[in-house]
This record gives C-alpha cells, structure tokens and sequence, in this order.
C-alpha cells in the first residue's frame, strides 16, 4: 500500500555516527581536523530505506536550539534521536534510540525500519508503538 510522505528528522551524534575529539585509537569511518568519527553499523541501508520512504531533514542538537518540523503538519512528522530534550513539546513525534558510542555489534537501525514503517501507515504517526 502507497502512503503519503512523511517528514524523518535524522540526528547525527550518537544516532548515526559517533563522533570524538582527538586522534583515533582504533578503526574509525572518516577523520576531520581534530576528531574522528565511526557510522553506526547498518546505516547505509538505514539510510537508503529513509529517502526511499520519507522527506529527510537532518540535525544535531549540538547545532541546533530547537527542532524546526518545516511547516509540516506534526502527524506527519517522525524524529529519530538518542536524546528526548528536544523533543519535549512533540515527544509523541520521537522515535527514540540507545546512544551509539562505537559498538559494532548494533543492529538499533535495523530495528528501527519496522517501527517507522509501521508509524507512518497511521494517519497520525505520534505515539506508541
């Protein structure tokens, strides 16, 4: 069945990457001035299911005050984050995940496709699973 799009708000830090300050110890995915970082395990096919089926926005709350829903209608909107703060006025719209820090062994992203496919078959996509 063909649904309409939502909106998927991804953030970045310790929901898909987990990014520190220094010089890496062991493998890490990329490198920036001053800090390496390593993807969550099974992010690219996380990601490539995410454009196939929703609008993305992406956002850190490290650069970011507030989540901004851009002018869409809070039912159609579903936010992925390892942190509830930003999200206590639309916590219905938070999907949220344990913290990445570098275990290889995660498979939260795998989990996650059958809980945002499921939200997004409902005509308000905010509460429970």
């Amino acid at each position: 069945m063909l649904t309409k799009r939502r909106l998927l708000i991804l953030d970045l830090d310790e929901t898909l990457v987990y990014v520190r300050e220094g010089r890496a110890t062991g493998e890490c995915d990329f490198t920036f001035p001053g800090h390496h970082a390593v993807r969550r395990p099974h992010v690219d096919s996380f990601l490539e299911f995410a454009f196939r089926r929703f609008e993305i926005a992406v956002w850190s709350a490290a650069t970011a005050d507030d989540v901004d829903h851009r002018g869409w209608a809070l039912s159609d909107v579903l936010a992925i984050d390892d942190r509830t703060e930003s999200y206590r006025r639309n916590y219905g719209n938070l999907v949220r995940v344990a913290p990445f820090e570098g275990d290889p062994a995660d498979r939260q992203l795998l989990e996650l496709v059958d809980i945002l496919e499921r939200r997004a078959q409902r005509p308000d996509v905010r509460g429970p699973d």
